[in-house]
């Protein structure tokens, strides 16, 4: 899973003109065996960010559901309103939702303005209710927060969720799913060759079609040719 929160963050930062910053806060609880006896820890340890440095106040290293005392600390609150709705919470500044330490602006990323709209994206986790993980992502204050960037919020969600459900997957469907693609693989190598075989046969056809007209004539005029040729 750390390796998965790498290349995610990794992907993010790619993306300067929409993303000013973004952090992934995973369960304290990593192991499979913990999960699967429903033995979730509460608590959310930083796994990395990219935009801000370690230490900006923007970015606390830990925080837990269970123990979040209202607006003393807002990502704990947001991340709880999160795991109950089940979806993305988006915090804006013209709702005054938007905590004032997470409005800052990132020289170098979204054109460096302040931000006004961070989208809090939780990940489900397959063995109990509660989430595996948060994606905090700062969208560039340059566009307004409309359908399209909630439909792009979405996306990067989902993602991260296909993505964090295959590791999890027990180990026969992850079999399973495996033998499905290189089925798939198969199936599309033989369509590829199908139609490249069409193609080559047209082809053949084709140029028979445009000689036909002189294997016509040497097949009409060869009785002639040859009476011509012993006389």
């Amino acid at each position: 899973m750390k390796e998965l929160w790498f290349e995610y963050l990794e992907g993010l930062e790619q993306d300067h003109s929409d993303v000013a910053y973004a952090m992934v806060y995973s369960s304290s609880t990593d192991d499979d065996l913990s999960r699967a006896t429903n033995n979730h820890s509460s608590r959310y340890s930083l796994e990395g960010s990219i935009g801000l440095p370690a230490g900006h106040p923007s970015i606390p290293l830990t925080f837990d559901l269970d123990q979040y005392v209202g607006e003393q600390d807002d990502l704990a609150c947001a991340c709880r309103r999160a795991v109950l709705g089940g979806d993305v919470v988006v915090l804006q500044q013209r709702n005054g939702t938007l905590p004032r330490e997470m409005a800052v602006g990132v020289p170098g990323r979204a054109g460096g303005g302040t931000v006004n709209t961070v989208c809090i994206l939780p990940i489900p986790d397959l063995f109990s209710e509660n989430s595996l993980a948060f994606v905090i992502v700062a969208l560039s204050p340059r566009r307004p927060f409309d359908s399209e960037n909630a439909a792009f919020v979405d996306y990067l969600r989902d993602v991260l969720v296909r993505s964090a459900s295959t590791i999890f997957l027990p180990e026969e469907h992850r079999r399973a799913r495996q033998k499905f693609e290189e089925i798939e693989s198969s199936l599309a190598q033989e369509l590829r060759a199908t139609a490249l075989e069409a193609e080559r046969t047209e082809a053949r056809y084709s140029k028979m079609f445009q000689l036909a007209p002189v294997g016509m004539w040497v097949f009409l005029n060869l009785p002639r040719l040859l009476v011509d040729k012993k006389g």
